[in-house]
C-alpha cells in the first residue's frame, strides 16, 4: 500500500480500466455536438473509449518521466 501512494500516478489505471470496460457495452445512446455548420455523432462507447486512452497516455507520461521530475505535489496535484 505504501508503494501504491508513492507514485500516486497509479491510481490513473482504475479510471482507464473503468472507462474501457463501459466502451464495450454497445449502446444506441449518442452524445450530438453541433459546431457551426458541422454535426458531430458520437456514441458513448467512442467517448469512453476516448476518455480511457487520453487518460492512459498520460499515464505513461508520468511513468516514463518519474525519474526527471521528483516533484511529489506536482504529482498528487495532477
Amino acid at each position: 500500500m505504501k508503494r501504491l501512494f508513492r507514485n500516486p500516478f497509479h491510481l490513473l489505471l482504475l479510471p482507464v480500466l473503468v472507462f474501457a470496460v463501459l466502451s464495450l457495452f454497445n449502446s444506441s445512446r449518442t452524445f450530438d455536438i453541433h459546431l457551426h455548420d458541422t454535426y458531430f455523432i458520437l456514441a458513448y462507447p467512442h467517448f469512453y473509449l476516448g476518455a480511457a486512452l487520453v487518460l492512459l497516455a498520460s499515464w505513461m507520461l508520468n511513468v516514463a518521466v518519474r525519474r526527471i521530475a521528483k516533484f511529489k505535489a506536482l504529482t498528487w496535484i495532477h
